[in-house]
């Protein structure tokens, strides 16, 4: 108990921090055009420690919870890295950042929430553990769905973080992609909803379906 109280103070206390010095603005759109030109600047000068440092500081907004962290992040990636390198980039701290995530919920508020919601839970736990990579693959394709509630729902299940952690990788990607190729495009994206447009929710939508489609035909294959 103590640990967890120690580990749940320092994550208040580093969210009360970012909020109080009013570091989450830097990763608003508009931070991030205004200082494009520094930024590639800094990129060319030592490309290995700037890639390091925008993982970092990814992992770490993921980790928070802080507004931004997955779309401005990823367009900044494409315009600061091309669209292969900024993917690889963004897909590789959102997975971390996510099972992160995933971890502290588990560790933090999972036993409390089993044990209050036991009953309930039981059953979920049994889909879990017979369809939970096909759930969470939909999860993850559908790119509607915030990040940090697919995190803390299989945080609390018994979904291990060797499962988790892949499929998010391969969940995530088309979407992450299509962020980043977005973001070579930056001085011409004045908000969010110049991404996240209609067709965009659709293709994810659809692309969510195909996991739990996949499974139900393999049940029915099974069955036969």
């Amino acid at each position: 108990m103590n640990k967890r109280a120690l580990i749940l103070f320092v994550v208040l206390a580093s969210v009360a921090v970012v909020f109080a010095f009013g570091l989450q603005n830097h990763l608003r759109l508009s931070a991030v055009k205004e200082s494009h030109a520094t930024l590639v600047e800094a990129y060319r000068a030592e490309p290995v420690v700037f890639v390091a440092g925008f993982m970092a500081i990814h992992v770490c907004a993921l980790a928070l919870c802080l507004p931004c962290a997955v779309l401005t992040m990823a367009l900044a990636a494409g315009s600061l890295f091309g669209p292969a390198l900024g993917t690889v980039i963004v897909l590789t701290s959102l997975t971390v950042g996510d099972s992160l995530g995933f971890l502290a919920a588990r560790f933090l508020i999972g036993d409390w929430v089993r044990a209050r919601l036991s009953p309930h839970l039981r059953r979920m736990e049994r889909e879990v553990d017979r369809n939970g990579a096909y759930y969470l693959l939909s999860l993850r394709l559908m790119a509607a769905v915030p990040y940090f509630v697919v995190n803390l729902t299989f945080g609390v299940t018994q979904i291990r973080l060797r499962t988790f952690a892949p499929i998010s990788f391969v969940g995530l990607a088309p979407a992450t992609a299509l962020y980043v190729a977005a973001g070579t495009q930056l001085p011409e994206i004045e908000s969010p909803r110049d991404i996240l447009s209609g067709p965009l929710l659709v293709t994810c939508a659809a692309l969510a379906v195909l996991p739990l489609i996949a499974r139900y035909l393999l049940g029915r294959r099974a069955a036969a």
